[in-house]
């Protein structure tokens, strides 16, 4: 979203969403495992610089869950300077892993590997 050319492109749409899981830099690399490149400032600067031409609807997105559940406030500060049309707070219905599993998205069937239900 930094990228001029993207942004440019992305204000013929009819609704954007951005999708921000985290407030600190840690809690980026814990939730999302972004790319090389790819930093909470970019995400966070990069849907400022849309707010500031998009005249159509701005969705935030958040997912919450126990390892990002001390973020709340930092979350809501960053949605407060992006100032989305719609804020949407997601939390995950599948059982997700204790610890990094590679196959752990779309298998809910039998889980091989430690997972917990979200209460």
């Amino acid at each position: 979203l930094e990228d001029p050319a993207v942004r440019r492109d992305l204000n013929q749409a009819d609704v954007v969403a951005v999708k921000l899981d985290a407030a600190t830099p840690e809690g980026l690399a814990q939730m999302n495992r972004p790319v090389a490149g790819v930093t909470l400032d970019s995400i966070v600067r990069g849907a400022e610089l849309l707010r500031e031409t998009f005249t159509n609807k701005l969705v935030l997105q958040c997912m919450f869950m126990p390892a990002n559940q001390n973020e709340v406030e930092g979350i809501a500060a960053l949605a407060n300077r992006i100032r989305p049309d719609e804020l949407q707070l997601n939390t995950p219905k599948r059982p997700y892993p204790r610890e990094w599993h590679r196959d752990s998205r779309g298998n809910h069937g039998t889980l091989p590997y430690a997972h917990v239900m979200l209460k």
